[in-house]
């Protein structure tokens, strides 16, 4: 975690907004944001050498929305229709049938997802209103 900033809103005792700037050991960077206290807005941008791939409502689009993914190179711009998902009804269907089958997610996964969480965490700077942002501190979650 290069850099990472987490914000609350006015009197929130959780993290509403924030941002990340991942590295790995390779250079290979990753910008992440979120938000909660703006607009909705949920968009993914694949940046590499010889071009970007961009998607529009990766996350929970509409059930009957056909995303589209749009792919830029050096020769111009082609648009592709993905076909409609229903993902939250897709989602609770996995989950129910995880239950059943009393699956869990796999350990390694869940447990670098946490490291990640955790090192975001402690890399990051309290913005909030409650909060004066402009001495630098670094944010200390509540235990």
């Amino acid at each position: 975690v290069a850099g990472a900033v987490l914000a609350r809103g006015p009197g929130r005792l959780v993290d509403t907004a924030g941002s990340a700037l991942l590295v790995r050991d390779d250079g290979v960077s990753a910008q992440l944001s979120f938000g909660l206290d703006h607009p909705y807005r949920n968009v993914c941008e694949l940046w590499g050498t010889r071009g970007r791939l961009v998607i529009e409502r990766a996350f929970t689009p509409p059930a009957d929305l056909t995303p589209l993914v749009r792919l830029e190179d050096g020769t111009g711009t082609r648009e592709i229709r993905l076909p409609p998902d229903d993902q939250v009804q897709n989602t609770v269907r996995a989950f129910c049938a995880a239950v059943r089958a009393r699956r869990t997610a796999p350990d390694g996964a869940i447990r670098e997802q946490a490291r990640l969480l955790h090192a975001i965490r402690h890399r990051a700077h309290m913005r909030s209103a409650d909060y004066q942002a402009s001495t630098g501190a670094p944010y200390r979650a509540a235990r």
